[in-house]
């Protein structure tokens, strides 16, 4: 489920960019939102994307969405084929208690327990996003001592925006994020970085000495320089990163 949540969190700005987890056609039924119960079904091609949303199009052809539904805070039931007056089998549907439900229908049985569990985890994700992007934001106001059980803590020189433009800064590693503090006594984080789907490797280029950097996924995502003041802090680094890394994707 890592996977998904980290694209969740390193989502570009256009979420209708995200890519594809999966898609098909699915019935949709038309006029329940406008209270025009007429059971008439139509076909529509849907897509749930990595941002979590449910994206459907009149065809597979087509490139702009006619509806979406955001997933976070919805459930998904199953229906009976012989529940109330809608004429269609293989039905479920997508709701939550203030907005209008969803109603689809597959073509067969097994189609329609494979959308539900997909859109089940989905939802799942949402919620665990939501959670850890409040978790980060508490995180961000606490002292360095203040965070409950870190991966790693101490000082790391970093690479700014430009080279050659190097900085002493007070690091704290909890869940693949790593927070950054002006030294070791702040009342609070400057900023944060995100390292879901990061890899961390030593640097083999660059003047300077016990030199590592974390490598984004994707090549619009930020890179990042350190260096550390010895060779058996940057092992500790390298180790603490992989590990905090490889454990949040275990875990979630």
């Amino acid at each position: 489920m890592v996977a998904r949540t980290c694209y969740a969190l390193n989502a570009p700005a256009d979420d209708h960019s995200s890519s594809s987890m999966y898609s098909g056609y699915l019935w949709k039924l038309s006029g329940y939102a406008s209270g025009n119960m007429t059971n008439k079904w139509i076909r529509r091609w849907f897509c749930l994307k990595q941002n979590n949303c449910l994206y459907y199009y009149k065809t597979d052809s087509e490139k702009q969405p006619v509806g979406v539904v955001m997933l976070f805070d919805h459930e998904v039931e199953k229906l009976k084929d012989d529940d109330g007056t809608l004429c269609k089998p293989f039905r479920f549907v997508i709701q939550r208690p203030d907005s209008v439900p969803l109603h689809l229908a597959a073509d067969t049985n097994n189609a329609k327990n494979r959308w539900v569990d997909i859109i089940t985890r989905a939802i799942t994700d949402s919620q665990i996003v939501d959670e850890f992007l409040e978790e980060t934001k508490k995180n961000l106001t606490l002292s360095p001592s203040a965070v409950l059980n870190p991966d790693c803590f101490g000082y790391l020189v970093k690479l700014g925006t430009q080279w050659k433009s190097w900085s002493r800064r007070y690091c704290v590693l909890k869940d693949a994020c790593l927070y950054f503090y002006q030294d070791a006594n702040a009342k609070s984080a400057f900023g944060v970085a995100y390292l879901h789907g990061y890899r961390v490797q030593q640097s083999i280029s660059g003047n300077k000495k016990h030199a590592f950097e974390i490598l984004p996924p994707d090549p619009d995502k930020k890179h990042y320089y350190f260096h550390t003041e010895s060779d058996a802090d940057r092992k500790r680094w390298i180790a603490a990163l992989e590990y905090s890394i490889d454990r949040w994707f275990k875990i979630h």
